[in-house]
């Protein structure tokens, strides 16, 4: 928030005043693991009147891997419920959607 100038008392464009993240990780057998997660934003304000807001939103996501000698496979899928939501703008007439739901495969090699 500012606190002093021409946008005293106004808040930072497209920076939420509180985020929260929260991560779980479980090792469900010695080369299985799943994890998941929530991230939560509060409103921002797009511009520096503080005149547009992003509404509050909150995505969640989960992965499964699997460890095989020096291989891990996985699979993910982001934005778990498929919410629909205001990632960022770029002004008061141009904002962007977050991410649809999204299934992620990977294979991570160590060398």
């Amino acid at each position: 928030m500012f606190t002093a100038g021409a946008h005293d008392g106004k808040t930072v464009p497209l920076v939420p005043r509180t985020t929260l993240a929260l991560r779980a990780d479980w090792l469900v057998a010695p080369q299985q693991r799943i994890n998941a997660g929530v991230v939560w934003a509060s409103e921002q304000s797009v511009d520096f009147n503080n005149l547009c807001k992003i509404p509050v939103y909150a995505v969640a996501d989960a992965r499964y891997a699997y460890q095989v000698k020096n291989m891990e496979l996985s699979l993910g899928i982001n934005n778990l419920f498929d919410r629909h939501y205001v990632a960022s703008c770029g002004s008061d007439v141009q904002c962007y959607w977050g991410w649809d739901r999204r299934i992620v495969a990977t294979a991570t090699f160590q060398f």
